[in-house]
């Protein structure tokens, strides 16, 4: 008979729960918050032994004025008991606002602001991407799901002193992330629609869902990770999972090589990239992705200071400042040519706080020279 551990028997009922009485729970989110919340105006409040003073806005009475609130209107703010409450009704009005965010904001860039060369090379992306749309409302249903947020939150304390997060992640089957999409891909590249090679490999994969939008382009799919949990999910997945030091000695190279949001996570970024050229296939592709801003940060350390041991020349503050730096000072002098470059959300699965998060991508599809 097969044992199953305790933890993934717990994943799996609140799973099941939350399946089974999701109308409910959208029920239990408003009484919960009904139940949790004050509504503080005017005059002070007073909650047990806490107290609040209700938030006054400053206002003009001059005619026309559009940047002062009108005088009619009154402040008002719901005060919540608990943290938990706090986190939902802070969910809600992210949830709320993230239907009105001009999504094509995620995609643009200051042209003005870069070089002429830089500038010919920008492409930007649809902001209605398919593949995007799906992972955000995947984001939303995980993230409705109480009963299994709650589990995770008090797996997570638990298992955090003993485990890396990457780990935590894939033990818990949460965090999933989305860098691009198969239809984003072929356009970085120009690349026809029917476009098929024959291997690729990808950096660092995760728990391979990046990996597994591309896949159906390719004969196989090699990965390579360094978390225990992250290999298993690649592996049913049905990845070839190779040596973290041995891929690159492969005789036989790869079509395209992936390094998503990997260069500033590992320690030694310019070794990796002349690795990638090396079992790189003739006019064989490569695809790199850096979160902005830059901020390197190892989580395998060997020195446990969580710092590179290559630092990447990238200057700058601003996103196109350090996009323009890591073209001139990293990817041009190791000898690969930018086929062209773009901005792409980085996206996390959330939880009971947000229903997804997000950092800025520069993304450079490259050739070597």
């Amino acid at each position: 008979m097969r044992k199953f551990p305790m933890p993934w028997l717990l994943w799996h009922a609140c799973e099941l729960v939350n399946y089974r009485l999701k109308p409910a729970i959208t029920l239990l989110h408003c009484v919960f918050l009904c139940l949790s919340a004050t509504t503080l105006s005017g005059s002070s409040g007073r909650m047990g032994s806490i107290s609040a003073q209700p938030k006054t806005m400053r206002y003009c009475s001059a005619d026309g004025c559009q940047e002062c609130p009108p005088s009619a209107v009154t402040p008002t703010r719901p005060y919540f008991r608990t943290a938990l409450a706090r986190s939902v009704y802070s969910k809600i009005l992210v949830d709320e606002e993230f239907k009105n965010f001009d999504r094509t904001k995620w995609y643009k860039v200051n042209v003005e602001a870069l070089e002429p060369e830089a500038g010919e090379l920008f492409l930007e992306l649809d902001s209605t991407d398919a593949e995007t749309q799906v992972f955000l409302e995947r984001c939303q249903e995980r993230s409705d799901a109480v009963f299994t947020q709650l589990f995770h939150l008090v797996a997570r304390t638990l298992l955090a002193p003993f485990v890396s997060q990457t780990s935590i992640n894939g033990i818990l089957r949460r965090g999933s992330m989305f860098v691009i999409s198969d239809g984003q891909f072929r356009k970085l590249f120009h690349l026809a629609d029917d476009y098929r090679a024959e291997r690729m490999l990808d950096l660092g994969a995760g728990d391979g869902a990046t990996t597994a939008l591309l896949a159906s382009m390719f004969g196989s799919v090699h990965v390579t990770e360094m978390s225990w949990p992250m290999k298993r999910i690649l592996a049913a997945r049905g990845f070839t999972i190779e040596d973290v030091e041995g891929w690159s000695q492969r005789p036989d190279g790869y079509d395209v090589i992936c390094a998503l949001n990997l260069l500033d996570r590992c320690s030694r970024p310019l070794t990796l990239l002349e690795q990638m050229k090396t079992v790189l296939k003739p006019n064989g592709l490569v695809l790199v992705a850096i979160a902005w801003p830059f901020r390197p940060y190892v989580e395998f350390s060997s020195t446990g200071d969580h710092q590179p041991e290559q630092v990447l020349d990238i200057e700058g503050q601003s996103f196109e400042e350090q996009a323009v730096s890591m073209m001139r000072n990293v990817l041009k002098p190791l000898g690969f040519r930018v086929v062209s470059w773009s901005r792409l959300p980085y996206l996390c699965e959330g939880d009971l706080e947000r229903t997804f998060y997000h950092l800025n991508d520069m993304i450079f599809a490259l050739k070597s020279e």
